[in-house]
């Protein structure tokens, strides 16, 4: 089985804090993006960006997430892919 980890999750909640006020609850959308884009590559990339429609002061925006990926790694009966947070950009 492959897990897909999440290695600074604080980093993560902190930065999205102020836009879940504004938009919803949109991290598990993101992180669900992340283990999707993970799990049916056939090749794990080093980066996955996310990108995600969200409604800002009531308009559209663009959000851009980007996330650096480590290879996957053995833990025995189990595989781990760990996942950094790198950033975010929202586009008006």
């Amino acid at each position: 089985m492959l897990n897909v980890l999440l290695e600074n999750p604080t980093h993560f909640d902190e930065d999205f804090a102020e836009i879940e006020k504004k938009a919803g609850n949109i991290t598990e959308s993101i992180w669900q993006e992340v283990g999707q884009q993970i799990m049916f590559s056939k090749v794990i990339e080093e980066s996955i960006t996310v990108h995600k429609k969200i409604m800002l002061e009531g308009k559209e925006s663009n959000l851009k997430v980007d996330f650096q990926v480590k290879p996957p790694e053995d833990r025995g009966e189990e595989m781990y892919v760990g996942v950094i947070y790198s950033g975010h950009e929202v586009q008006k």
